[in-house]
């Protein structure tokens, strides 16, 4: 199984998902610009740079093929479009809390909530001015300056949040969540593909999901749950990545 994290966390975000998981083999890597992966600085990270990226290293550590691929939020759609373009590499394919907009500006709606202190923190010079000054003061104090953001009993996982520099965040931002081709890269899987939600998740990204899983004739799971599902109920998420594994590879 190899497991992708989403925006502005690392791999240490599925730790609770991998303790369900003893019995299985488990990758899970921070993405390009993210956690403990390098962060250059001419990096566009658009879908080409993440996707190259998650392939070297799959391809360095020899990791076992065909596996079930996984991806939460952004990780998700970077997931979905390594399964277009790597189909032997790909058993199946499971799609959590996916970030699902039909343009730019319906992502910025979505990802502000329509909050104008929301667009200040994600969005523009006050956006930097944060980013610049929380991802550099120590963890300790940052750790404790992102709890409004993601409240967790795993240090790593606050910690981590802010291990990460403005470009790597407002580019990925830019290039995955705002341009992202979800029903066209569907399409093209030839694996299976299953939707993982939290009922209360972020609700323009939950209708365009079931609008188009609908379309598509992909099963779709909803429980109960906000976007933050490997956190809120790992259990739940291991299940469903266990009965894909164990489920025939062949598309639905």
């Amino acid at each position: 199984m190899v497991l992708l994290h989403g925006m502005a966390t690392s791999s240490s975000y599925w730790n609770k998902v991998v303790d369900q998981l003893p019995d299985h083999e488990v990758l899970r890597m921070d993405l390009l610009g993210f956690g403990k992966s390098p962060k250059p600085k001419d990096s566009t990270y658009d879908y080409a740079a993440h996707v190259g990226a998650v392939a070297e290293t799959i391809k360095s550590l020899n990791f076992p093929r065909p596996f079930t691929l996984v991806g939460h939020s952004m990780g998700a759609l970077i997931a979905l479009r390594y399964a277009t373009l790597y189909p032997s590499q790909i058993k199946n394919v499971l799609l959590v809390s996916t970030p699902v907009y039909m343009s730019p500006s319906e992502a910025k709606r979505g990802v502000t909530q329509d909050s104008k202190l929301k667009e200040k923190l994600y969005y523009g010079l006050a956006s930097r001015l944060v980013c610049e000054v929380v991802c550099k003061i120590p963890k300790p104090l940052a750790k404790r300056l992102v709890r409004f953001h993601i409240n967790d009993d795993d240090t790593r996982i606050t910690e981590d949040i802010v291990d990460h520099t403005y470009r790597s965040y407002s580019k990925s931002l830019e290039n995955i969540i705002e341009h992202q081709t979800t029903a066209q890269d569907l399409w093209k899987v030839s694996a299976p593909v299953e939707f993982l939600y939290g009922k209360q998740d972020e609700q323009i990204a939950l209708k365009n999901a079931k609008y188009i899983a609908d379309k598509q004739a992909v099963p779709f799971v909803e429980v109960e749950g906000s976007h933050a599902l490997p956190l809120e109920d790992p259990e739940v998420v291991a299940g469903r990545i266990i009965a894909l594994a164990q489920a025939k590879g062949s598309k639905i």
